[in-house]
């Protein structure tokens, strides 16, 4: 890691850099990629110009069956390794911008898990960012009152911290199994938070 973008408690966009990794073997591998397809280009219009030429001697006779196969067979070639040095671009410039670690959402960073001067590989966790604009409770319902909740029914969520205040929501799922060794279906019921998001992730809710 050689650089750290985002903090604790800060907010940030969809797509903002979290953390820089060193880029330095990613850029080289980009500038080789880039060099190959620019050799693999001349080649593949050489050979086409090569082909273009012949063709016409071919119609007249100058040019053997042989001969006029073998500029064929160098034309495809050619036009492969084309397709395959534009790949090869795309995948090196894909693994340089993999260097900036990006959050998949907007939120606020909860954790950070990475100083400069560590190493990480792929799957290290880097940071945690929770969307709390919309909060997502989650409870379960004996099987006796599981037929009284339908997905879109209205829902009431209060939360101990503060005392008298009711946020509203509404049932966006209804599980379809009673959670192992239970006779409880899992139920969700999203939230709109507030401004100052006072609902949290991790708290407890009375639904």
């Amino acid at each position: 890691v050689v650089r750290v973008c985002a903090e604790v408690g800060d907010r940030v966009a969809q797509g903002a850099v979290l953390a820089e990794v060193d880029a330095e073997l990613r850029r080289l591998a980009v500038e080789q990629a880039e060099a190959q397809l620019a050799l693999a280009g001349a080649n593949a219009r050489k050979t086409a110009k090569d082909l273009g030429r012949n063709r016409a001697l071919f119609e007249k006779g100058d040019v053997s069956d042989a001969e006029m196969e073998g500029l064929r067979l160098a034309a495809q070639n050619a036009e492969s390794g084309l397709r395959s040095a534009e790949v090869a671009l795309r995948v090196a410039q894909r693994q340089l911008a993999d260097t900036q670690v990006r959050s998949p959402i907007a939120g606020a960073v909860a954790r950070r898990f990475v100083e400069v001067g560590e190493t990480v590989g792929p799957g290290t966790p880097v940071a945690n960012v929770v969307d709390l604009d919309v909060v997502k409770v989650r409870f379960t319902v004996p099987e006796q009152e599981i037929g009284l909740v339908a997905v879109g029914q209205a829902a009431r969520v209060t939360i101990d911290p503060y005392p008298g205040v009711t946020f509203e929501g509404k049932v966006v799922n209804v599980g379809s199994k009673a959670e192992e060794n239970s006779h409880r279906y899992p139920v969700e019921v999203e939230v709109a938070n507030r401004e100052d998001r006072p609902l949290k992730a991790g708290m407890f809710a009375r639904t």
